[in-house]
């Protein structure tokens, strides 16, 4: 089989916004879809403020609080790859609005929501949306920017994300402390709308031609030559699906945090949610020069360094918890600051992975690991906390993740520096 070069698949990237019928450039395309990304990632981050009031009025203990919470995980280990596979079939724009749509019915459906039956449905059906769409806005975004900008650009929809966050947290924990949880949870479903509106009338990308970027563009079958392996069958991938489970702190610790400040501090939902901006406002400066530096000084390096600090967090709310509550509130800091910057790094390779090929399926192989990783990560913590009545072996569980996915990290770096070395000498 035919190899694409760098040349040729950068070429056919930009075919994809820049083509003989479309004249607008990728720079306005990639800027639609990170204000979609924005509008559709504010209800994930800013409910957490009401978690305590939604787990009081639906009667949830903190193994089904687990449950609830990683049912973001569990849907994105069931969604992924077949996201993925919708993605290369019907193409990004189709399957982002189906996403949307079922995010929306989702939050509306939990508004309603009176006991912990009805509160896990509407969790699933919003987690069922927010899974097909994320990989797709991932894919467009990744086969549209020019390799040598794709991290900077990656940094800069999460920094923007992160500044829609926090208005959507504090405007969420202050609808909630005055009309209540539920009112909250319809106006998330009005910012999702509004994010529906703006894909459905501004993104016009082409099935066709977004299928074969996100396919790593066409190839001819020389005679004798023989199909390349799929993606699902490369060891490599797995480990670095397993690599993102252990990385991806991606809200893990935030609802058992704002129920143990409660308890030990008297912590209510606004001054969470002041924390927690405070993270989310340092995570726009983190994301924005940690994507500028993956594409200056190599994202191996850079996701070694992010996992450090990923440690770190558990480390702090371990220590912190010890009636240290600026040791606890630092382990916040860091994790809301940098609590997307792994999946940042892997997506930004997700198209050099595999010799550019099936950029949709390495994107759905991460995004197995962000679902496995949320899982694992919040129902963890529920059952160690459920069995110990402590939540310090879920915090000790955190920094052994971190510590987990540095010597990962670490390892790929080595690994693909040799085979740098190897294909410079053949």
């Amino acid at each position: 089989m035919r190899q694409i070069d760098a040349d040729e698949l950068r070429t056919l990237e930009m075919n994809m916004t820049n083509g003989t019928k479309e004249t607008r450039p990728w720079v306005m395309t990639v800027a639609i879809l990170i204000i979609v990304n924005c509008l559709a990632l504010i209800p994930s981050m800013a409910y957490t403020p009401l978690i305590p009031a939604l787990k009081k009025a639906t009667g949830m203990n903190f193994s089904q609080l687990g449950f609830f919470t990683g049912m973001a995980g569990i849907l994105a280990i069931i969604c992924s790859v077949p996201a993925g596979m919708a993605i290369r079939r019907f193409g990004a724009r189709k399957v982002c609005l189906w996403g949307v749509s079922f995010i929306i019915v989702g939050l509306s459906m939990l508004s309603l929501a009176s006991n912990f039956a009805g509160a896990i449905s509407g969790r699933g059906v919003w987690q069922i949306g927010l899974r097909f769409l994320l990989p797709a806005l991932t894919a467009a975004t990744v086969v549209t920017v020019p390799e040598k900008y794709r991290s900077t650009a990656l940094g800069i929809s999460i920094a923007v994300s992160m500044l829609g966050t926090i208005a959507g947290t504090n405007a969420g924990a202050w609808i909630g402390d005055s009309a209540g949880w539920q009112v909250s949870m319809k106006f998330f479903a009005a910012i999702v709308l509004a994010a529906a509106i703006i894909l459905f009338i501004f993104y016009r990308g082409k099935a066709a031609t977004e299928g074969e970027a996100l396919k790593g563009g066409r190839t001819v079958l020389a005679p004798g030559e023989q199909k390349p392996r799929s993606i699902y069958t490369m060891p490599s991938a797995w480990l670095l699906c397993l690599l993102v489970i252990f990385g991806c702190e991606e809200g893990v610790i935030d609802s058992f945090a704002v129920v143990q400040m409660a308890d030990i501090w008297n912590t209510d939902a606004k001054q969470f949610a002041l924390i927690i901006s405070m993270g989310q406002f340092i995570a726009i400066f983190v994301n924005l020069v940690a994507g500028w530096c993956g594409d200056k000084f190599g994202r191996w390096n850079m996701l070694i360094i992010t996992n450090v600090f990923n440690m770190l967090v558990g480390v702090c709310l371990l220590f912190g918890q010890f009636d240290h509550k600026e040791i606890y509130i630092a382990g916040i800091l860091i994790a809301k600051a940098l609590q997307l910057t792994t999946n940042l790094f892997a997506n930004s390779m997700a198209s050099t992975f595999h010799n550019g090929r099936d950029v949709a399926g390495v994107i759905a192989i991460i995004a197995l690991g962000i679902g496995l990783g949320q899982y694992l990560g919040q129902q963890t913590i529920g059952i160690l906390r459920d069995l110990t009545k402590s939540y310090t072996a879920g915090w000790i569980y955190i920094a052994a993740s971190g510590a987990a996915a540095t010597l990962f990290s670490l390892g790929f770096k080595i690994y693909f520096a040799r085979k740098e070395s190897a294909e410079a000498a053949a």
